[in-house]
C-alpha cells in the first residue's frame, strides 16, 4: 500500500488517525521531516488512508470562497501583548471556553510541538505565540469528533492542511465546529529546531515562540526565564525559514495558498492594511476571512472582545504573498538536503548561498542597532 507522493505530503496525519490497524506511523526521513511509514504486517490494505489523504486529488472535500474581509483585533490589551498578532484567535478561543467548549491548539510539550484540547483560558494561553514549526497531530482528530459527538462547542486551529486534514477524517460538517486555518508561510521540522537550540547549549526548555510580545523574534524560554532571544535577521534558523531553506518540500507546492479556504475562518497579520481613525494605534492588526456563514456569527458572538471593520478583499491580497500563493523555495534547497544528513543544520546552512547574504544583513542590522543605542546615550546624557 502506498500513499501519496512524498513530496506533496503535509504530515497532516490523517492517514494515522483514520487507520483501524494501527498500521501507519511517523517517523523522520534523512530530510528530518515527519512522514507516513505502513507496517506491512500490520497494514490489511483496506484502503481508507488512501481514502481519507487530502494530498490526493480524488480526495477532495469541497473548500470555500472568502465571503468577508474584515480588519480585527480583540480589545484585552493583555492578550494583544502577549499575542502572535492582534489576539483575534486567543479570543475566539477564550469565548468558547467560556461558554462551556474546548479550544484546540499547539503547545510544546517534551520538546514536540503537539495539539491540545483546552478546557481553561490558562490553559489555552499556553498555546499563544507564532511557532513556525510543524506541528504532529497525532490522535488530536479523533479527540476532536468525540467531543463534536458529544454536542461539545469544539474549536480547532491549525494550518490550513491540517484543517482539511480534520474535514477529511470527519466527512462531514459539524454545526458545533469552528474550524480556524492561519495565514501560512510554511513549516520547517521540529527535529531542526531542537538541534539548532541543543548547539546553543539548550536542552531543557518548555516553550519556543518565534512571534509574540518580543515582536519578530525567535524566543526559548523555561518558566518565565527566556533562555534565547535573537531578533529575525540575526538568528540564522529564523532566516533561513523566511528565506524558504527549511520548511517542508510540500510547502513549496501549497495548494491552500489561495483564497479557497477549508476554515471557516482565516486569520493572519492584514499587511498593507489602509487604517482608519477607529483603529488602535498598536503595531499588528489582524486580517480576518469570513469562509462560511456560520464562521461570520462566531466572530459577531464575541461582542466586544472583537472589534472588525470590513475592508476589501484585494487590500489584503496586495501584501499577503501566502493569500495569492506558495511561499519560494530558495536556490540553495537543494544543496541543503544534500548536505545535511551528513553536516546537521547550522554547518549545512552556512554551506549554501543564503549565508553571504545572511552575513551581510544581521552586520548592517547590527551597526543600525549600535548606531540608535549610541544616538539615545547621547540624547539622554545631554
Amino acid at each position: 500500500m502506498e500513499l501519496c507522493d512524498h513530496n506533496k505530503c503535509t504530515g497532516c496525519c490523517t492517514c494515522y488517525s483514520v487507520c483501524p490497524h494501527h498500521a501507519i506511523q511517523f517517523r523522520s526521513d534523512e530530510s528530518g521531516a515527519l512522514y507516513p511509514v505502513i507496517d506491512a504486517n500490520a497494514c490489511v490494505e483496506c484502503g481508507l488512508c488512501r481514502m481519507v489523504c487530502p494530498a490526493l486529488t480524488q480526495n477532495v472535500i469541497s473548500s470555500n470562497s472568502v465571503q468577508k474581509c474584515f480588519a480585527a483585533w480583540s480589545t484585552d490589551k493583555q492578550l494583544i501583548e502577549n499575542a502572535a498578532s492582534a489576539g483575534v484567535v486567543t479570543t475566539l478561543a477564550c469565548h468558547i471556553i467560556r461558554n462551556g467548549g474546548t479550544a484546540f491548539g499547539v503547545k510544546l510539550h517534551e520538546k514536540q510541538l503537539v495539539f491540545t484540547g483546552a478546557t481553561s483560558v490558562n490553559e489555552y494561553l499556553k498555546c499563544q505565540g507564532s511557532r513556525y514549526v510543524h506541528a504532529f497531530a497525532g490522535d488530536v482528530y479523533t479527540e476532536v469528533k468525540q467531543k463534536l459527538d458529544e454536542g461539545v462547542m469544539v474549536m480547532f486551529t491549525g494550518t490550513p492542511c491540517q484543517i482539511h486534514g480534520l474535514r477529511q477524517y470527519l466527512q462531514k460538517d459539524y454545526e458545533n465546529l469552528l474550524a480556524v486555518d492561519l495565514v501560512c508561510h510554511g513549516v520547517a521540522p521540529i527535529t531542526y529546531l531542537n538541534e539548532y537550540l541543543q548547539g546553543k547549549g539548550i536542552d531543557d526548555y518548555d516553550n519556543v515562540v518565534f512571534r509574540g510580545k518580543n515582536g519578530m523574534s525567535m524566543v526559548a524560554s523555561l518558566g518565565e526565564d527566556v533562555l534565547y532571544r535573537k531578533y529575525k535577521l540575526v538568528d540564522i534558523f529564523y532566516t533561513a525559514y523566511l528565506k524558504g531553506l527549511i520548511s517542508r518540500e510540500n510547502c513549496y507546492q501549497c495548494p491552500y495558498a489561495s483564497t479557497q479556504r477549508y476554515g471557516d475562518l482565516t486569520v493572519g497579520d492584514f499587511w498593507g492594511l489602509e487604517r482608519t481613525a477607529e483603529m488602535p494605534n498598536h503595531r499588528f492588526i489582524s486580517v480576518v476571512l469570513c469562509n462560511t456563514a456560520k464562521g461570520e456569527r462566531f466572530l459577531k458572538d464575541c461582542g466586544n472582545s472583537i472589534r472588525y471593520v470590513e475592508r476589501p478583499l484585494e487590500m489584503a491580497l496586495k501584501k499577503n504573498g501566502q493569500l495569492n500563493g506558495s511561499c519560494s523555495r530558495h536556490p540553495g534547497r537543494d544543496r541543503f538536503l544534500s548536505l545535511y544528513p551528513q553536516h546537521g543544520l547550522v554547518k549545512s546552512i552556512k554551506r549554501t548561498s543564503l549565508y553571504p547574504k545572511y552575513l551581510k544583513s544581521a552586520i548592517q542590522y547590527r551597526a543600525l542597532f549600535f548606531a540608535s543605542k549610541t544616538k539615545q546615550l547621547i540624547l539622554h546624557g545631554t
